[in-house]
């Protein structure tokens, strides 16, 4: 008998949060809201992955239920591009502001992750179909890790996976989104900060009752996906 049983690796988009025009949280949630995921699974990785759910996937603990934040959008999608000034206001296709269009930079790797540029380029046409022009450039693995691992991400998004390899929300919730880990001290390429979410982690780590972990990191997990700090793709 074959049993299938859902991964701890979430491939994501990663937005730098501290810069424009992605330090506007109106912008981030608009590129979530656009793009549809389930197209994804479905006709690029072909069903060998499963929708995200969290930031960290249902088997991890911690985990809960957040994707009302991630659900396929567009209409949302564009009304917060519209509230946030971003118009076509030239008709060429491409949203503008104050004489800047929305273009973003987007480094993704090729082969590091399944389907990694394949989804890349999925999530650049449907961007453009929402006014927002991405540049997708290729990296080396290599040289996109050492991107990651400074501060000052050069590019708007890059695309990365992460397993929660210790099956405890702690292994990434502090790692990968507390003020505490922006590079060089962590993995928090996207720079995000967020005190109440920091507090949550924190207590969270020092806690020794399960339950009152689990309520601290749903609520922490509840914050950053408000926040759209990240664009989940996919789960593996």
């Amino acid at each position: 008998t074959l049993y299938e049983t859902p991964g701890v690796r979430v491939i994501f988009f990663g937005m730098m949060t501290a810069r424009a025009p992605l330090d506007d949280v109106r912008v981030r949630q608009a590129l979530v809201y656009g793009f549809d995921k389930q197209s994804v699974v479905d006709n690029i990785v072909e069903g060998a992955g499963y929708l995200p759910t969290a930031y960290i996937s249902p088997p991890v603990f911690g985990w809960t239920d957040t994707s009302e934040y991630f659900r396929y959008d567009p209409e949302l999608a564009a009304s917060l591009l519209d509230e946030a000034g971003w118009v076509d206001s030239d008709g060429d296709g491409i949203r503008d502001k104050d004489g800047e269009k929305l273009s973003l930079l987007h480094y993704s790797p090729r082969g590091r992750y399944l389907k990694d540029a394949e989804s890349g380029e999925a999530f650049q046409a449907a961007m453009l179909e929402l006014g927002v022009e991405v540049t997708l450039e290729i990296l080396e693995w290599g040289t996109l890790f050492e991107q990651l691992r400074q501060p000052g991400m050069p590019a708007d998004l890059f695309t990365l996976g992460w397993s929660t390899a210790t099956g405890d929300a702690d292994y990434t919730l502090g790692p990968l989104f507390g003020s505490f880990s922006i590079p060089p001290d962590g993995w928090n390429s996207f720079e995000y900060q967020n005190s109440d979410f920091d507090e949550l982690v924190v207590a969270a780590g020092v806690s020794t009752d399960q339950d009152e972990r689990a309520g601290l990191y749903a609520q922490a997990l509840d914050i950053a996906a408000q926040d759209a700090v990240v664009l989940p793709v996919f789960n593996t």
